[in-house]
C-alpha cells in the first residue's frame, strides 16, 4: 500500500493538473464506476496483511460512487480472504454529504470512524483518497 504522504502528494498533483474546471456545475445526479484501486485496475489487491485473526487480504471488485445535489452514496464490492478461506464478497456502502469548492470535492462520511476525505475531478474522473478504518488509506480513480 502507498503510505498516507505519497497520496496526499498525488492528490495535489491531481488537483493542479485537473485545470480551471468547476465541478460544482457538473456533478449532482453523476454516478461514477470505480476503475482503479490503490494504483491497480479492478480486481485490485488494496489489503494483504497478518490482523489480530489471521492474514487477511481484501480485493476491490466492483464499485459506484454517486452524487447527489449534496449527498453521496459510495459501495463497494470485496472479496475478503483469511488464512486462505474465501469468505465471499462484501460490499460496503458509506453514505454522506460533500460539497464542491472549484476543482476540490470534500466528502464527509456518516459513517462512524470515517474521516473527511477528499476528491479531485478532471475530465471523466474522479480521484478520491480516503482513509478506511478497515483497509487504511485508499487511493480510488472513478469514471464516469
Amino acid at each position: 500500500m502507498r503510505n498516507r504522504w505519497g497520496s496526499v502528494a498525488l492528490l495535489c498533483a491531481a488537483t493542479m493538473l485537473a485545470g480551471c474546471e468547476d465541478v460544482t456545475e457538473i456533478l449532482p445526479g453523476d454516478t461514477y464506476e470505480l476503475i482503479e484501486a490503490e494504483g491497480q485496475e479492478l480486481p485490485a489487491v488494496v489489503f494483504d496483511q497478518e490482523t489480530e485473526f489471521g492474514h487477511m487480504t481484501a480485493t476491490a471488485l466492483s464499485g459506484t460512487l454517486t452524487l447527489e445535489q449534496s449527498t453521496y452514496t459510495e459501495r463497494i464490492v470485496f472479496n475478503i480472504v483469511l488464512d486462505g478461506e474465501d469468505l465471499g464478497d462484501e460490499p460496503v456502502v458509506v453514505n454522506g454529504d460533500y460539497v464542491a469548492e472549484g476543482q476540490i470535492l470534500t466528502f464527509d462520511p456518516d459513517r462512524a470512524g470515517s474521516p473527511t476525505f477528499t476528491g479531485t475531478v478532471s475530465g471523466n474522473e474522479l480521484t478520491t483518497v480516503e482513509e478506511d478504518p478497515d483497509f487504511g488509506v485508499l487511493t480510488l480513480v472513478w469514471q464516469r
